[in-house]
């Protein structure tokens, strides 16, 4: 490994058995590197604005888009500047300005548009400063963040699926993006729910669920994918008819707030060890449960709530108000319906 750096000269991040150096670098400077690469990257191709990512044993584990500074460059984690102090953001947002090798000239927001919208008329606004990419699909706004690495998987073919966590894939050019729906400003629903209610705070956590802390009450949703014309006032937060929170902002833009799981890889984790088998699949802040041929939505409370004494050591539980309990790794409970 020594001899590796040496010859590199370009190490970026030494610890925890993790190295990343230049991809184009490594693949030049060492030919059995570059065969490492090879068996990483299908294609068998390496090109500017990719970074490869080695275990402590030299060998290619991925590799990823982004620079070895880490900054500033297509794939690096965007630096969103003035947080307000009630919002957390527990999620890594990439840059997707400018353009990598991959991508012949366009950039990173077009190639997602064209992958988007190869069947349908989906026009991109750019990436705003809090890192959410609005697109405009026939007159209705679709909002969604970028989150974690960029990565490299030429096996992958153009295109967007849903993961079973309820996350976006968008693939182009064997470059994997994810993404979540999102409000359209983390900063100001921050500041407009802090205002709203006795200086909130919220967190945006790495699978893109909001957390809101109200009077020590912790609130989990998942915004809606798309947003509404609302222009009856200023920004607010109400429930409807069919009892689902939405969000409205200065712009008039009104959007649905989904109560979420708070931790479903949990929620997974648990259920699918007392039940072999079964699939858990994200919707809409609900999620799909599957055994044997019978399908099940899991809807969950908007709230948290304390573990109560009597269930300690279980991991689940019924309670005596008809709901389903699921004890997040946090230690917290949160109820569910079942239909």
């Amino acid at each position: 490994m020594n001899t590796l750096k040496r010859r590199i000269g370009q190490c970026l991040i030494a610890g925890a058995g993790l190295w990343l150096f230049n991809a184009q670098a490594v693949a030049e400077s060492l030919p059995s590197a570059k065969a490492s690469v090879l068996d990483t990257i299908k294609d068998g191709k390496l090109f500017s604005g990719e970074v490869a990512v080695l275990n402590s044993a030299g060998k290619i584990t991925g590799v990823i888009v982004g620079s070895l500074s880490g900054k500033g460059a297509a794939g690096d984690a965007l630096d969103i500047a003035d947080l307000p102090a009630s919002l957390t953001l527990a999620a890594s947002v990439p840059n997707l300005k400018g353009s990598v090798g991959r991508l012949s000239g366009i950039t990173l927001e077009q190639a997602i548009v064209n992958a988007i919208g190869a069947d349908a008329n989906i026009v991109g606004n750019g990436q705003t400063a809090s890192g959410v990419l609005p697109l405009d699909l026939n007159g209705i706004r679709l909002n969604i963040l970028p989150v974690g690495k960029i990565v490299i998987d030429t096996s992958r073919f153009n295109g967007v699926t849903v993961t079973a966590n309820g996350q976006y894939e968008v693939v182009t050019n064997g470059i994997v993006m994810t993404f979540v729906a999102a409000v359209a400003d983390m900063r100001q629903f921050a500041i407009d729910l802090a205002a709203a209610a006795n200086n909130a705070g919220t967190e945006v956590r790495a699978d893109g669920v909001l957390v809101g802390r109200i009077n020590g009450v912790n609130y989990v949703v998942q915004p809606g994918l798309t947003t509404e014309v609302d222009v009856s006032g200023a920004n607010a937060f109400s429930f409807g008819v069919d009892g689902l929170l939405r969000y409205r902002n200065a712009q008039g833009d009104s959007q649905i707030l989904y109560p979420a799981f708070a931790d479903l890889d949990t929620l997974r984790e648990t259920f699918s060890t007392e039940y072999p088998g079964l699939t858990i699949t994200a919707n809409n802040g609900s999620v799909t449960a599957a055994l044997g041929g019978n399908t099940y939505i899991l809807m969950p409370d908007y709230t948290l709530s304390a573990a109560p004494a009597d269930q300690t050591g279980k991991s689940w539980w019924s309670g005596a108000d008809g709901k389903f309990y699921i004890r997040n790794k946090d230690g917290s409970a949160q109820g569910f319906t079942v239909k």
